[in-house]
């Protein structure tokens, strides 16, 4: 069997890791890959193909800014795109999270059908089915085909007509292609998805994401009699706009002076002045560093606004450390309940007294929770899935 994963990244974040996991374990069942992506580092194997060179990505990324579609430019690029694919010819053609502008999504899914290759996406945002939103927050726009759009900003277009004729877009590029399988990362996600016509009628299925437990887990360390907490995002900024909401780690900070917060993430712009008890380690992508990190910790936390899954949520309790936040979405819908807590979103003074509650309970329950923990988010049972899936859908759609 021959898969072909489209996504924006190789190897590196969430989505890349979870490719060459499904790789690792495919190479098993003589599975090949071909990994095509939008932006990064430069291909160093031959199953590589790097969709975009970085000049070019810039000049469309600027484009789609412009224009606000964001989904439907890069033409010449995706052209390119489905000339591979046709050259390689695989059995299944896996999307991921081509959300790096540089793909115009319409067209390579009119390729697809074209074509009548076998197609999973893996929904790790919200994009396939609210037609252009990455995450709609608490609008459901969506359901009704954003007609009127109050969600601009989120949608990233200028006007609502544009909302509107992107959710159009996506329902025709879609809706009636059934060579398609639907893949949600957690059973909340599976819920909205469902209230989207876009999605109307095609099989959805729930795959949780999972991970390295070799790396993540319980590490051998000194300990430390000063307590702390771990916080590790894509990005980390103070801007009231920014979903990850790193502000709100700021004043969990303020309100705990006697607690070391270490915060893990490229680190943007940040207008507040840092309480010293914040430690910035900036982006760390040695994965068994960061596994040290979590086992060290206390107690990890979540302020995201809005999370599909919630990768460091994984992480952090392979690694025997609970978790605590705010209610996102995804996150609580894939939890261990008896180790983890979710407080009402923006309720800092609760989340502050929650981390003071749980802080104390780690040493008790490291090895039971990351023994849990691997078992229902290891990378093997992920991949057996996806594997599982794709001769499934390919014996089923012959």
């Amino acid at each position: 069997m021959k898969v072909v994963t489209v996504n924006w990244v190789n190897k590196i974040y969430s989505t890349g890791k979870i490719i060459s996991s499904i790789e690792k374990y495919a190479q098993k069942r003589n599975i090949e890959f071909l990994h095509c992506y939008e932006w990064g580092d430069k291909p160093i194997n031959k199953n590589e193909y790097q969709i975009t060179p970085a000049l070019l990505y810039k000049f469309i990324y600027m484009i789609s800014l412009v224009t606000g579609c964001r989904y439907g430019t890069g033409f010449i690029t995706t052209y390119s795109l489905c000339k591979k694919i046709s050259e390689f010819n695989p059995d299944i053609v896996h999307i991921h999270c081509p959300n790096a502008r540089s793909i115009n999504i319409y067209m390579l899914l009119y390729y697809l059908k074209k074509k009548r290759y076998c197609t999973v996406i893996t929904n790790h945002a919200e994009f396939f089915f609210t037609g252009n939103c990455a995450h709609a927050f608490e609008c459901e726009g969506y359901s009704s085909g954003c007609k009127l759009c109050g969600n601009l900003r989120n949608a990233e277009v200028h006007f609502r007509i544009q909302a509107r004729r992107a959710w159009k877009k996506m329902y025709d590029a879609i809706r009636d292609n059934e060579r398609i399988t639907m893949v949600m990362v957690s059973p909340w996600a599976k819920k909205r998805a469902e209230k989207s016509p876009i999605f109307s009628g095609k099989d959805i299925r729930v795959i949780g994401n999972g991970i390295d437990t070799s790396i993540f887990r319980p590490n051998e360390y000194k300990e430390n009699s000063q307590k702390s907490v771990i916080h590790v995002t894509s990005n980390f900024s103070d801007d009231i706009n920014d979903s990850k909401g790193g502000r709100y780690i700021i004043e969990l900070a303020e309100l705990l002076g006697d607690i070391n917060f270490v915060v893990v993430g490229v680190v943007g712009k940040i207008q507040t002045k840092i309480p010293p008890n914040m430690i910035l380690k900036g982006e760390i992508k040695n994965q068994y560093e960061l596994a040290k990190l979590y086992s060290m910790a206390d107690v990890g936390v979540m302020v995201s606004r809005r999370e599909t899954f919630g990768m460091t949520y994984v992480e952090s309790m392979c690694c025997g450390t609970p978790v605590v936040g705010f209610k996102n979405g995804g996150t609580e819908s894939i939890a261990l309940e008896e180790y983890s807590e979710f407080v009402e979103y923006g309720d800092v003074e609760t989340l502050a007294k929650t981390i003071e509650n749980w802080i104390d309970r780690k040493a008790n329950l490291k090895e039971k929770l990351a023994k849990e923990a691997h078992a229902r988010y290891s990378e093997q049972k992920m991949s057996e899935q996806y594997i599982n899936l794709y001769y499934e859908v390919n014996d089923k759609l012959l």
